[in-house]
C-alpha cells in the first residue's frame, strides 16, 4: 500500500502585488477595448457601404456607389492609431465616397460607445457627443437577450 501525501503544494512564485494584479487588468481590458472597437467599427463601415451599395452584387438602380474592394486605413485609439478594415465605395463619377462612420472616426479623438440597448443611455450620448456619434450595441448584452429568450433545452451544454 503507497502513502499519499496529502501536504499542500508550496506555491513556486509569490503572488503579484496589488498594483501589478491592477495593470495586468487594466492592460487586458485595454486589448479587449481595441480588438471589440475594430469589430465594432468594421461592421459599421460595412453597414455604411451596404446603405451606399445595396447589399453585395445587387443591381439596384438607385444606389449612390458601387463596392470597389478595401484597404486598411488608421483612425484613433487611445492617444494611438490603429488599422481597420474599410470598404471602397465609388460614385458614378468614379470618385471615391467617404463612409459617414469613417468621417465620425477621422478625428482623433473619436469614441464608440458600446451601450446595452437602452434608447434613453443611446439618446444622452447622442445628445452629448453629437448625433454622429458611433454606437455599437453590445455584444454581449445582445448574445445574453438572445439566449434568455430560447428554450432552456437549446442553451449550449459543457
Amino acid at each position: 500500500m503507497t502513502k499519499t501525501n496529502t501536504k499542500p503544494q508550496a506555491i513556486a512564485s509569490p503572488l503579484p502585488s496589488p498594483q501589478e494584479a491592477f495593470d495586468d487588468v487594466r492592460d487586458s481590458f485595454e486589448r479587449f477595448c481595441l480588438l471589440w472597437g475594430i469589430e465594432a467599427m468594421e461592421q459599421m463601415l460595412e453597414e455604411d457601404a451596404g446603405a451606399l451599395c445595396g447589399d453585395r452584387h445587387s443591381r439596384n438602380k438607385e444606389r449612390k456607389g458601387h463596392r470597389w474592394g478595401a484597404t486598411k486605413g488608421p483612425i484613433g485609439f487611445h492617444d494611438g492609431k490603429t488599422k481597420v478594415r474599410r470598404p471602397r465605395v465609388r460614385g458614378k463619377d468614379k470618385k471615391e465616397i467617404p463612409l459617414p462612420s469613417q468621417e465620425a472616426a477621422q478625428d482623433e479623438d473619436c469614441r464608440l460607445f458600446i451601450l446595452d440597448g437602452a434608447k434613453s443611455l443611446k439618446k444622452a450620448v447622442r445628445n452629448t457627443f453629437g448625433k454622429h456619434t458611433p454606437i455599437q450595441r453590445c455584444q454581449v448584452h445582445k448574445s445574453c437577450n438572445i439566449i434568455d429568450r430560447l428554450r432552456l433545452r437549446m442553451h449550449f451544454q459543457h
